[in-house]
């Protein structure tokens, strides 16, 4: 490495550009390098000299005259030139002299002075990586007029320079927020202070930065980096605002396609900002109204460019500090003709698998949107007490939502409806009371075990389901989770309303038995059974539907167990509790009659009815007649029929596993019938006396 003395003498004033000879032996090297034809020991010396290059004292002017220069030199020299400059500023700015980081910094001031609309956005973007990189390691202390210079670049007349000044301006911003706050990058953090200070100064609205002015500490009152009084997060949002008129109002095709892409790199640059800057200020700039407008068009990119914005915003955690500017926002967003909007752009953008890629990713975006709003009203129901929300609409759109063939957009509002089965608040109670039935026809149709069904199944939800996950793992960890959400729901709704949800799910199973294709007489075969067929995996989801409910209603049983016999809800809760155990008494000994060959659901009906034993108070009677169903239980194995014939043999495993966890429990009534029970226990204990599993 060069010593400082070298290096201050390097260009320092500058020195003549580089001669012909020089800026040829370079483009011959950056030719060779991109040849697919030269040998590869050329190319590798070719490489060689460039990378010398980046180390030699004049890299930066090198640079310089490569960027600069867009008459002579092709988009590769210039991309170059702008490497060696990027060389500089990251890796020896601290050996310069400040003259010369004087100079990087001019030099970068120029390129970024002299874009066109013609040159590529790569090189652009990388003459704005640059700016950033040169703000980070002197902005607020050596360069105090960054923002004006920003904002002379912003306010050029497109007439004249077109949109590439505002697109530069943009990305520049996005890039300052990233690196500063967003990343934790290693440069912005040794002087974050400065620099997180000052990037705020630059982006908070008008009326928070006076606030702020007279707030601030002493030793910033002098150091005014702030140019203009309207302030960044303001200047953008108004931009947008105005891209989106021209967008609304159509005219010159060419004209809207470049005020769309000015509209995206604006929610770009707005996006990482909604991470940390202050809620009051969102609130002070109308960062809601402004992410909506979007959703007033059909252009389904910008839509969902909003709609990531604006989850960013919305996804920031409530606190008291800050309770007046964080529920202005959630109620700016939960406005009655914003909730109408985003229902018809669902019911607008829905669509089958595979036919419209970028309005499926705007319904998936839009659904977590709908999840933080909905966690929002349950969590702080004070934002219902204005009356200024229309709550019916929001929970219908959470249901249609919910609903969807698509489980990836369906679990965010899934998520929300299982922890708003837990909200006590009374308005909220009475919502959720009116989706019960839905919830539990979803919930109970979404317990499915999709990962089981074959690859070339019609059914839609597999469909998309192919389309999300590109692994077995994934697929099915996801699963999992939805399936646990479901439970849960179940289960809450069981424990609230025990009555009429075990009457539900009991009745459902009950209808499955009857009329599925469980026996021979409706259609069940031996020889072509598979325990992954539709029936079966239809049965087991409703088998997980009662199980669920039968866990919320032992719940419910403990509830009303601690109620005082001097309570009001006491004589009503033993006159439920004792209906429903009766109810699940009745629905035993109806099943019991119903003849079932299908081994997977006669092991799901025995292990029903040890659960609904094992959960009621029974008396001695019931006890006994469900142990004697379970002993005289009995399917014809068929050895030729390899996989009915492993079926039956695990049903009979299982049914002395349960057999015996019920001698435990019911010890007592059991000893008092051995000696009927006795010869039966015989005969199975002798039927399975050889698997080393019992």
């Amino acid at each position: 490495m060069e010593s400082n003395d070298t290096l201050n003498d390097s260009y320092n004033p500058p020195p003549s550009s580089p001669n012909q000879d020089q800026l040829d032996t370079v483009r011959a090297a950056l030719a060779a390098t991109l040849n697919p034809r030269i040998p590869n020991e050329i190319r590798q010396q070719a490489l060689h000299h460039l990378e010398e290059l980046k180390h030699q004292p004049d890299a930066p002017h090198y640079g310089y005259t490569f960027a600069s220069d867009a008459e002579q030199n092709d988009d590769a020299l210039r991309y170059y030139g702008l490497q060696l400059l990027e060389f500089a500023v990251r890796y020896r700015w601290l050996e310069y002299a400040p003259a010369q980081t004087d100079q990087l910094r001019a030099w970068v001031l120029s390129l970024a002075g002299n874009l066109r609309d013609s040159d590529a956005l790569f090189l652009r973007n990388k003459i704005g990586q640059l700016w950033v990189e040169v703000a980070k390691r002197c902005w607020g202390e050596e360069w105090m007029d960054m923002d004006e210079l920003l904002l002379a670049l912003w306010e050029k007349p497109m007439s004249e320079k077109g949109v590439v000044n505002k697109v530069f301006v943009l990305y520049v911003l996005e890039m300052l927020s990233e690196d500063i706050v967003n990343n934790e990058d290693a440069v912005a953090g040794l002087r974050l202070e400065i620099l997180g200070a000052a990037l705020n100064e630059i982006m908070i609205p008008q009326g928070l930065y006076e606030e702020h002015a007279r707030t601030r500490p002493v030793t910033r009152q002098q150091q005014e980096v702030r140019c203009g009084d309207e302030g960044w997060l303001a200047r953008v949002c108004g931009f947008f605002a105005e891209c989106m008129k021209f967008v609304r109002m159509g005219g010159v095709p060419e004209e809207v396609q470049s005020m769309t892409a000015c509209a995206v790199k604006a929610l770009n640059a707005l996006r990482p900002t909604m991470a940390w800057m202050s809620l009051k200020a969102a609130v002070e700039a109308n960062c809601v109204d402004c992410l909506s407008l979007p959703f007033h068009t059909e252009d389904v990119a910008l839509q969902t460019a909003a709609t990531e914005t604006l989850y960013v915003l919305l996804c920031r955690q409530y606190n008291a500090h800050w309770h007046d500017a964080w529920s202005h926002l959630q109620l700016q967003a939960l406005r009655p003709d914003r909730v109408a909007m985003t229902r018809q752009t669902f019911e607008r953008t829905a669509s089958s698998t595979g036919d419209d890629e970028a309005a499926y990713t705007l319904q998936k975006k839009m659904a977590e949107i709908l999840s933080l709003l909905a966690d929002a009203v349950s969590q702080h129901p004070r934002l219902i007490e204005g009356g200024k929300l229309d709550l019916p609409m929001l929970f219908d759109l959470l249901l249609y939502v919910l609903q969807s063939k698509s489980l990836v957009v369906s679990i965010p509002v899934l998520h929300s409806w299982s922890k708003m089965m837990a909200v006590q608040d009374h308005t909220i109670i009475d919502m959720v009371l009116q989706a019960l039935g839905t919830l539990i026809q979803t919930c109970s149709e979404r317990l499915l075990r999709y990962e089981l069904l074959p690859g070339d199944s019609e059914d839609e939800v597999v469909r998309f389901l192919d389309e999300d996950f590109d692994t077995t793992p994934e697929r099915h960890a996801f699963l999992g989770n939805y399936r646990r959400y479901c439970t849960g729901i179940i289960q809450a709704i069981a424990r609230s309303r025990p009555m009429e949800a075990m009457q539900h799910v009991l009745e459902q199973m009950r209808s499955l038995l009857h009329n599925g294709p469980y026996t021979g007489d409706r259609g069940f075969e031996r020889e072509a059974y598979s325990r992954n067929s539709m029936p079966v995996l239809q049965f087991d989801a409703q088998f997980n539907v009662v199980s669920s409910a039968l866990k919320g209603f032992s719940l419910w049983c403990l509830d009303v167990a601690v109620l005082g016999q001097d309570e009001p809800l006491y004589a009503k809760a033993q006159a439920d509790r004792a209906s429903a155990e009766q109810s699940l008494q009745d629905w035993s000994y109806s099943v019991i009659s119903v003849q079932v060959d299908d081994p997977e659901v006669a092991a799901q009906v025995l292990q029903t009815l040890v659960l609904i034993l094992r959960t009621v108070k029974p008396g001695p009677e019931f006890v006994l007649h469900v142990i004697q169903h379970l002993l005289t239980m009995r399917l014809d194995d068929n050895l030729a029929h390899t996989a009915f014939s492993d079926a039956v043999k695990g049903f009979e495993g299982l049914r002395v596993i349960e057999l015996q966890k019920l001698a435990l429990v019911f010890a007592n009534e059991l000893l008092q019938v051995y000696n009927e029970l006795e010869p039966r226990i015989a005969e199975l204990v002798q039927a399975h006396n050889d698997d080393q599993r019992l």
